[in-house]
Formats: structure tokens, C-alpha cells, sequence
């Protein structure tokens, strides 16, 4: 019997190999090969530190990882992605609940292999953008209703200069106030001798300011008109509610 053979150098080969190795073993992600039972092939010391998975886990399903099983649809995940063939990645938050990380799936011939990012500084940022671009909203939504303010302010004012009747009174003011305060109607009472008197109104059934008009004294101090009056200081009563 006769054998025929090779010989060549795969010095070449083994140095290769080492080189993605050390690689593997210094990468600061997390790095892990599952086959195609989604068990564990190879971990690197950086992906035991972030699964804390200690000892010798080769072998072992993914899922029997403590830090595996808090992560929420990561293994329906992982069976997506080698059935599509397509990596797919996503953030998740930490076990600890102040971190983040993003996990990455790529589909390899002998499994799937999972890289793990620690994304928590990033994570921070950009919550801290998110609440700075917040607060800029509501400081420039704060200082555009100020000015809205102070434009209406001077709009009633001058308005309230030029007025020479009663009604203009009432139609400066009308006009000027029920839209910013979306109200729906307005009426002006003025003192007549000690009783109020509808000077006029705006959105109110004239039968309705008929049985106000002279109804109420400014001595009363039981309707909130009167009491308005009396403490000088502005008076708001709850919407009724329909029965």
C-alpha cells in the first residue's frame, strides 16, 4: 500500500489565525459566536464582562445567561435574523437599569455572531441633548408668549385710549381678550348707584343680560361679581357640569 501526501508551511496560517485572536481578545465590544443551536461557541474576556457570564460557558444556550434572559425579544430576534440572513442590531438598556447597550447580529455559515457595544455615555448625550432642546422649546415658547402678551396688552390699550362710547369700551375689550382666552362669551357690567348694570356683551342671548341687568348690588358679596369687587382681586368659578 502506497500513501501519497502533502507537506506545506502554515506558518503563515497559524500567524493569521493568532493575529484575530489577540484581535478578538482585546476588542473592547463584547464579541460572542453562537452555532446554529444559538449555543455558545467562543466569548471574549470583554463579552464575559458585560454578560457577566464567569467560568466556562462554551457550549451553554445563550438564554441561560442571566443577562441574556433580561433582555426582551433577543432570542425571537436572534431566530429572525438567521432566518432572513440579514444582521439587524438594536439598543437595549442594561440589567442595572443605568445603562445601555447596543446589540448587533450578523449571520455567519456556522451561526450567528453577536457583538455588544456598551452605548451608555451615548445614551447619556443624547438624553441631555433631548432635555437641553426641550427646555431651549420651552424657553422660546415662553418668551413668544410673552411677547404675544405684551403686544395684546398694548393693542387693548391703545384701543381702550381711543374708545369714546360705552360699546367701544366694550368692543376693545371683547375683542382683545375672548380669543386668547378662548372664551365664548363676555359681558361688562358697570356700577349704576349701588346695582351692576350690562353695559354690554358679547356672545349671550340678549333675554340671558336682560335678568342680570340690575339684579346684583356691589354690596353682595354672595355672587362673584360682588365679591370681585369687594376683595379686588380676580374671581374664577369652575365650569358647571351638564346633568
Amino acid at each position: 500500500m502506497k500513501v501519497i501526501g502533502t507537506l506545506g508551511d502554515s506558518s503563515e496560517t497559524h500567524a493569521a489565525a493568532e493575529s484575530v485572536g489577540r484581535a478578538l481578545r482585546h476588542m473592547s465590544d463584547g464579541f460572542v459566536s453562537l452555532d446554529t443551536d444559538r449555543r455558545i461557541g467562543f466569548l471574549h474576556q470583554a463579552a464575559e464582562r458585560l454578560l457577566g457570564a464567569a467560568g466556562d460557558v462554551a457550549g451553554a444556550l445563550l438564554w441561560n445567561i442571566p443577562a441574556i434572559r433580561a433582555v426582551p425579544g433577543l432570542e425571537q430576534q436572534c431566530r429572525a435574523t438567521a432566518a432572513e440572513g440579514r444582521p439587524a442590531g438594536f439598543d437595549v438598556p442594561g440589567p442595572d437599569g443605568t445603562s445601555w447597550y447596543h446589540l448587533r447580529l450578523v449571520p455567519v455559515p456556522e451561526g450567528l455572531t453577536l457583538y455588544i457595544t456598551d452605548t451608555t455615555e451615548r445614551h447619556l448625550r443624547e438624553v441631555e441633548r433631548a432635555a437641553a432642546e426641550r427646555a431651549a422649546a420651552e424657553r422660546a415658547a415662553a418668551e413668544r408668549a410673552a411677547a404675544e402678551r405684551a403686544a395684546l396688552v398694548q393693542r387693548i390699550t391703545r384701543e381702550l385710549a381711543e374708545a369714546v362710547t360705552a360699546q367701544d369700551v366694550m368692543a376693545a375689550v371683547a375683542d382683545g381678550v375672548m380669543t386668547p382666552l378662548g372664551a365664548t362669551g363676555l359681558i361688562m357690567l358697570g356700577v349704576v348707584g349701588d346695582r351692576l348694570s350690562v353695559v354690554g356683551s358679547r356672545g349671550y342671548a340678549e333675554r340671558f343680560t336682560r335678568l342680570l341687568d340690575g339684579h346684583w348690588t356691589v354690596r353682595d358679596t354672595m355672587n362673584p361679581v360682588g365679591d370681585a369687587l369687594h376683595t379686588r382681586t380676580p374671581s374664577v368659578s369652575p365650569p358647571r357640569r351638564s346633568s
